[in-house]
């Protein structure tokens, strides 16, 4: 009896333990989290918002890249 109440004591903690979130470095700023807590969906906000913040400098750079193609071609044209 004594050691069916150890186990189901240890079974309790793991299932207690198991609500915890993980939260891990995945590489470019983001994380990743296991759970389901308000935690992870903080994750996946600041994930999401990091996701458009290097898109919109993607954009921004190939701006840059395409203009400076197009100043390149006007100049070198004229030759």
């Amino acid at each position: 009896m004594r050691k069916l109440t150890i186990i189901f004591a240890l079974l309790c903690t793991g299932a207690i333990a198991a609500d915890k979130p993980v939260v891990r470095y995945a590489g470019d700023g983001r994380y990743t989290c296991c759970g389901n807590s308000p935690e992870c969906a903080q994750v996946a906000a600041n994930n999401r918002a990091r996701e458009q913040q290097r898109q919109s400098q993607d954009d921004a750079r190939r701006e840059r890249e395409y203009e400076q193609r197009k100043r390149d071609l006007e100049r070198y044209q004229g030759r």
